[in-house]
């Protein structure tokens, strides 16, 4: 586990997902996606279907600068994995 990970961090960003997705008759769930090459991603939230991609930040206060790395990055790579389906997620 990275130095700042806390079971209260991963405990929130459950709720976020849950929070998230009873709206949209969803159920969130962290999954590893394999693509094409072997390349994976880990710890987005995606219902069955792949509907959706959602990755949740628990944190309290402004965001150090390697956060907001972090923020863009996790954004790229859903963006990327979007791409990489037979169907995009709506």
């Amino acid at each position: 586990m990275p130095a700042d990970d806390s079971s209260e961090q991963r405990q929130a960003e459950r709720a976020m997902l849950d929070a998230l997705g009873a709206p949209l008759g969803l159920a969130l769930t962290p999954r590893r996606l394999e693509r094409p090459g072997g390349v994976h991603v880990e710890d987005t939230g995606v219902p069955d279907g792949l509907s959706v991609l959602v990755d949740c930040w628990a944190h309290q206060g402004p965001a150090k600068v390697a956060q907001r790395y972090k923020l863009v990055n996790d954004a790229v790579k859903l963006h990327w994995v979007g791409s990489t389906l037979a169907v995009a997620p709506g």
